[in-house]
């Protein structure tokens, strides 16, 4: 998420990108939205304005937006506006890592850590981590704690190949996702070898996915055997 923000967030490209974390700020957003594809636009923007919602998973879990998106695809056949719908998974290590390290090692400034925090090790992040956690994002209304199905994972991934346009992995983002960005938004997919991954990670003491002991990230992938299976899923049906 942040890679595709600080690549295409900016003015001279003509991208507005909006990235809500309120209820109230989505609302706005999807109302710009539905008047674009409806094709309600200021035609003399130089450059032209292309809208950007970026969505993530701590305001915006798949199922308060499926409506929406499939609200937004029946507008854009009806006035045969552009509309693109992508999403992102990560494979269950570097997400569960990535996850400790953020909001449970010190020093943590989010409103979202996790207190007390923890020192970076395997056995903490073991304890620490909640089981297939990306497809709950995917499946689940926020706060619902419930363990997550294997069918309910299918069915959202079928959701998903139906209703976007592609889904990416963060794996291969410089290599597939950024030169697709690109193409659809410049016509010149090249323009994505000037992109970078960006790692706003500045703490120092941290978890790194290959110094993890082996049965770590066995355990992981045992424990979030469902995200595992969607990560698969997702590279086996979508490459560049």
């Amino acid at each position: 998420g942040r890679s595709i923000k600080s690549n295409l967030n900016k003015v001279d490209y003509g991208i507005v990108m909006a990235h809500p974390h309120a209820n109230q700020s989505y609302m706005q957003n999807s109302l710009i939205v539905n008047n674009i594809l409806q094709g309600k636009v200021d035609e003399d923007a130089d450059p032209p304005r292309i809208s950007f919602l970026s969505l993530h998973e701590d305001f915006a879990m798949l199922p308060k937006v499926q409506e929406d998106i499939e609200r937004w695809r029946a507008l854009a056949k009806r006035h045969s506006t552009a509309l693109f719908v992508f999403s992102l998974v990560r494979n269950p290590v570097d997400y569960h890592v990535s996850h400790f390290n953020e909001f449970r090692v010190s020093p943590c400034t989010s409103p979202f850590c996790v207190k007390p925090l923890l020192e970076p090790n395997d056995v903490n992040l073991l304890s620490d981590m909640k089981a297939n956690e990306q497809c709950r994002g995917f499946t689940k209304p926020p706060g619902d704690q419930s363990a997550v199905t294997d069918e309910e994972c299918v069915k959202v991934f079928e959701w998903m190949k139906k209703n976007m346009d592609w889904i990416g992995t963060t794996e291969n983002l410089s290599t597939e996702t950024l030169p697709l960005l690109a193409e659809l938004l410049f016509g010149d997919a090249d323009r994505s070898e000037t992109m970078r991954v960006v790692n706003a990670m500045t703490k120092v003491n941290i978890l790194v996915p290959s110094s993890l002991q082996y049965q770590t990230g066995r355990e992981i992938r045992r424990k979030s055997a469902l995200d595992q299976k969607l990560y698969e899923s997702v590279k086996y049906n979508y490459y560049l």
